[in-house]
């Protein structure tokens, strides 16, 4: 049975109940009436903060000022080309397939407003961004968003970095079996630094590009290599991230894998940096070990503050990394790179649980993310806990979500490009959680986490 169409009262009466609470909240909002076209129109407000709404044709409309609500009503009233005509709004209505949420917005009043002294955008590419979208749809267990940004014609500047080659499929990974969060995506470094270096060209005044490329030259004659043509060239294409509950409940085992071209000359570069790190500091910022028969670096807290121009983050587990395997791993942990350079030659395929949400994401994704937030919440469980001790309230979703026992999916994101749009597709148990909950997976190891989850406990 398909629901009824609202009335026009109903809408009255709902905006009505809206305006009223916000005028109670704020009451230095001024309130009047108008018309246009010979409809009512109710506007809250004064010059900085406007709130506009009228209902037509069985349908509510807000805007922010009454310009906008009079061009939606002429809209209405066949005055104009309707939305659904243009190229950008039908493009998007097809690509964020939001079923039981629809939210549009052109970025083109954006450009034509810009203060005189912003960076123009057509030198960074942002001129090309002409609207966005977001698309919600609810299907249990969880809510598929889209999130686009929809361009002119071919991207260039910063919106160039955001064309990347999709991952490749299948997927073959080994991941730690307490997997909290998994994420993987595919880069061009080469080919990125380039164009970030073309961008910030037509961004900067001459004399202040001039003078950041002479810093680089400075600190690529310091270190005996050049960052384009030997250490960008020798990173491969794939990063990938895991956080895991590992021997230490409390402090989960987070590694960063990034595949290598060339692991001899990664290796050199990596030498050559900190035998001038070394050269220049005493004690020496870094250690070198044998762990378990693979050669680990390792930060030395002691040498690190005393050399280096940051201090070392209080309570932050050292920071070990090295090249193994035919890649450059970074851990929170020695160990874990040692683990690292025993695993098989082979590459196992991932759990069933990661495997059946991350292969059913469109093909042409470049970047994925999968977060278990049940066991994600649980393990932060006593941080949280402690934040709320020290009188830091959390959420209310957050703090229903840990009252509560209701099990949770997991939560499984991605990001592609069609020749039109750059699209962030998420699934998650509550609406917005996918990204949030996947960064609070990554600030599970941050130094303020780390002291609250020594002080708190984990489960």
């Amino acid at each position: 049975m398909q629901p009824s169409e609202p009335s026009p009262g109903a809408l009255a009466a709902l905006a009505e109940e809206a305006f009223a609470a916000l005028a109670q909240d704020a009451p230095h909002l001024k309130r009047r009436e108008t018309a246009y076209a010979g409809v009512p129109i109710q506007c809250l407000g004064d010059e900085d903060v406007m709130f506009v709404r009228a209902v037509h044709k069985n349908t509510l409309l807000i805007a922010s000022d009454e310009a906008t609500l009079h061009r939606a009503l002429d809209l209405a009233n066949g005055k104009g080309a309707p939305l659904g005509e243009q190229d950008a709004f039908a493009e998007l209505c097809r690509e964020t397939g939001g079923k039981d949420l629809f939210v549009y917005a052109s970025a083109t009043p954006l450009w034509e407003n810009l203060p005189s002294q912003a960076v123009p955008p057509e030198a960074s590419g942002l001129q090309e961004l002409d609207a966005l979208a977001l698309g919600l749809e609810v299907a249990p267990p969880v809510f598929v968003e889209h999130l686009a940004f929809h361009t002119r014609g071919p991207r260039s500047g910063f919106l160039e970095l955001l064309d990347q080659a999709p991952l490749k499929r299948p997927f073959a990974t080994a991941v730690p079996e307490r997997l909290l969060s998994f994420s993987r995506m595919r880069l061009a470094p080469g080919e990125g630094w380039d164009s970030l270096l073309n961008t910030l060209k037509r961004i900067q005044t001459p004399a202040g590009h001039n003078g950041l490329l002479a810093r680089l030259e400075a600190v690529q004659q310091h270190c005996g290599f050049s960052l384009r043509e030997d250490f960008l060239k020798s990173l491969g294409d794939t990063v990938t991230t895991t956080l895991a509950v590992g021997d230490d409940p409390a402090h989960p085992d987070l590694v960063y894998v990034w595949t290598l071209a060339d692991p001899a000359g990664c290796l050199s570069c990596v030498e050559r940096t900190l035998a001038t790190l070394e050269q220049n500091n005493e004690p020496k910022p870094f250690r070198r070990h044998w762990v378990e028969g693979a050669e680990v670096f390792v930060v030395d807290r002691e040498g690190w503050d005393k050399g280096m121009p940051m201090p070392y983050p209080r309570e932050a587990p050292p920071v070990a990394f090295g090249v193994v395997q035919g890649a450059l791993v970074v851990a929170n942990r020695p160990e874990l790179v040692a683990r690292f350079s025993r695993r098989p030659k082979t590459e196992e395929a991932p759990p069933p649980a990661l495997s059946a949400v991350i292969e059913t994401l469109p093909a042409q994704a470049w970047a994925v993310s999968y977060c278990d937030l049940a066991a994600l919440l649980e393990n932060l469980s006593g941080s949280l806990a402690t934040l709320q001790s020290r009188g830091m309230p959390l959420p209310d979703v957050l703090a229903g979500i840990l009252k509560s026992d209701i099990p949770l999916a997991p939560a499984v994101s991605c990001v592609y490009t069609t020749p039109r749009s750059v699209i962030l597709e998420s699934r998650a148990p509550l609406p917005f959680m996918s990204a949030i909950l996947s960064g609070a997976a990554v600030g599970a190891s941050l130094p303020l986490l780390q002291d609250l989850r020594t002080e708190g406990g984990a489960i």
